[in-house]
Formats: C-alpha cells, structure tokens, sequence
C-alpha cells in the first residue's frame, strides 16, 4: 500500500475474508446432490482453500491505517 504510505498513513494490519471454497461448491447443486462427487470434494477442501487464500481471492478486506 505505497499510496498510503505516502500520504502519512501506516498499514497496521490486512485481512481478507470470504470466498470459502464451499461457497463454490454450493453454487453448482449437481456437486452436492451427487453425494460421491461432494465427499471427495470436501475431503480435499482445506487444501482447496489454502490455495484461494493464498492467492488472494477473498470478497471482503479489512484495512487498519494508523496516521503518521
């Protein structure tokens, strides 16, 4: 956040939230309906996750600013 930075503000702390990859699924109602597809799905839904998050595709940020 260099724009902040140069006008007097700090970043104290960033995060973002949201966009769960059950969230995903849950759009599409044949991967829940067909309980085999859903299970594995689910199974390897933390993995999934890190990955969304790692790449920053959250749907909500929050920004802490402290005044210089």
């Amino acid at each position: 956040m260099p724009t902040l930075t140069h006008k007097g503000f700090n970043l104290v702390g960033k995060w973002e939230y949201g966009q769960g990859f059950m969230d995903i699924i849950h759009a599409f109602p044949r991967f829940y309906k067909d309980k085999e597809i859903y299970e594995k799905l689910s199974s390897i839904s933390n993995e999934i996750q890190k990955i969304i998050d790692k790449a920053g595709l959250g749907d909500f940020l929050l920004i802490v600013l402290k005044k210089e």
